[in-house]
């Protein structure tokens, strides 16, 4: 009985092991999205979120469904010449990242590039979802620059003071989803 007992456990083992090794990390599969992005492929870009996705922006929009997910990664695709994951970190599924982002009115306001931190959960090789927020030295930044003008500047076509709010709420809801757990730093590629 103990033999039988040792094989069904070594087999049980050795299938668990198997399956992982052929399982993407997580890692890739956001510098896939990446490399899609990069592509101006759409289709690959889909193909690589799960069917109940969502994206959280910056601001704390939110966007699910698979409509409204192609035209968020259309958009970004269009946006964002650019993307290189910066400071990669993988803990678990969850992959964090940092992208500087140089958008007009930030080049305007004099703060451009300014650093955009990302967390995606990835499971079997399909992203769960990506929350992106702004760190909070680099919205102080943000604000400072809005100050100094004798008129409150637009920002993505709202005034700055309600976009810092939505910048600041954000990065307080992201800092509450993250786990405290150090993340390991993801070697090159």
């Amino acid at each position: 009985m103990k033999p039988f007992a040792l094989i069904v456990i070594a087999s049980f083992v050795i299938s668990n092991v198997a399956a992982r090794a052929t399982e993407p990390d997580p890692l890739s599969t956001v510098q896939a999205l990446v490399d899609a992005e990069l592509a101006f492929d759409i289709d690959r870009a889909m193909s690589l979120f799960a069917d109940e996705a969502v994206i959280v922006n910056a601001a704390g929009a939110i966007t699910t469904g698979t409509d409204d997910l192609k035209r968020f990664l259309d958009e970004d695709m269009w946006y964002n010449g650019s993307l290189v994951l910066q400071q990669p970190a993988v803990n678990g599924n969850r992959v964090s990242w940092t992208e500087s982002v140089t958008a007009d009115f930030y080049r305007e306001l004099g703060v451009a590039p300014v650093r955009f931190a990302f967390t995606a959960v990835v499971e079997n090789g399909k992203i769960d979802s990506i929350i992106a927020y702004v760190p909070r030295d680099e919205i102080a930044r943000i604000e400072a620059a809005c100050g100094r003008s004798a008129a409150e500047p637009l920002i993505d076509a709202r005034p700055c003071s309600d976009f810092i709010r939505y910048l600041k709420n954000q990065a307080n809801a992201a800092a509450t989803a993250r786990t405290h757990q150090p993340l390991r730093t993801a070697r090159p590629g």
